[in-house]
């Protein structure tokens, strides 16, 4: 999850780096600074509603600021993703023409796309509880296309918008795509962190089985 101490760092590196005009980056870091304040105000009002409450008004609410958020700060997120993946290439190339030897773990510059893509997961839960599947299903979309299909809790978004719509299919074909995934994260150089634990992993395989065998009863 992308933390607000990371934007001035960020925004000096790309600022000391780029040949671009200076003003370009500080209205990206300003904007994605406003942006990034948003979805704050709504998991407070998530984390003070309680049972004696009506809920739908909270989640109403939390949606109307997850919206704003992600129309907010979608372009500033991805451009400065973009731009850095470009300052990383660069680096890697002078690095290869050096012959010095250049890291591959995850990169610092996947921090605004997964703080984006986290946002689209937070609105879909939200709209989930207020029965807008639809919705839903729309951003848990976006957090899959952002992704690439390649970061575990958007595909995890996807399955659960699934299961609460009734789409058996969708469902397993999340949680193929989860276990895929799972396989794949001693990758060297991964954009993000799929790493999950041996009990989530048999429970997703549990789960797979008994849809698998519901859906051949169907069939």
């Amino acid at each position: 999850m992308f933390s607000s101490w990371f934007v001035k760092p960020f925004a000096t590196i790309l600022l000391a780096s780029s040949s671009s005009p200076q003003n370009r980056y500080e209205r990206l870091i300003s904007t994605f600074e406003m942006a990034h304040e948003v979805p704050q105000e709504a998991d407070d009002i998530l984390s003070d509603k309680n049972d004696n409450n009506d809920k739908t008004k909270f989640y109403q609410d939390a949606v109307q600021l997850y919206e704003e958020a992600i129309m907010l700060g979608r372009k500033p997120a991805v451009a400065l993703y973009e731009l850095e993946q470009e300052q990383q290439d660069d680096n890697k190339d002078e690095s290869d023409s050096s012959g010095s030897s250049s890291s591959s773990s995850k990169s610092s510059s996947s921090c605004t796309l997964e703080w984006l893509i986290d946002l689209y997961c937070k609105s879909a839960s939200a709209k989930m509880e207020i029965n807008d599947m639809d919705g839903a299903r729309g951003e848990a979309w976006a957090a899959t296309v952002f992704s690439k299909n390649a970061y575990f809790p958007a595909i995890q978004c996807m399955e659960k918008v699934c299961e609460a719509s009734g789409d058996m299919i969708g469902q397993i074909s999340a949680l193929k795509q989860m276990l895929d995934l799972i396989k794949t994260t001693s990758t060297e150089g991964e954009s993000f962190d799929n790493k999950v634990n041996a009990d989530e992993k048999d429970a997703m395989l549990t789960k797979l089985q008994i849809l698998e065998t519901k859906l051949m009863k169907k069939s």
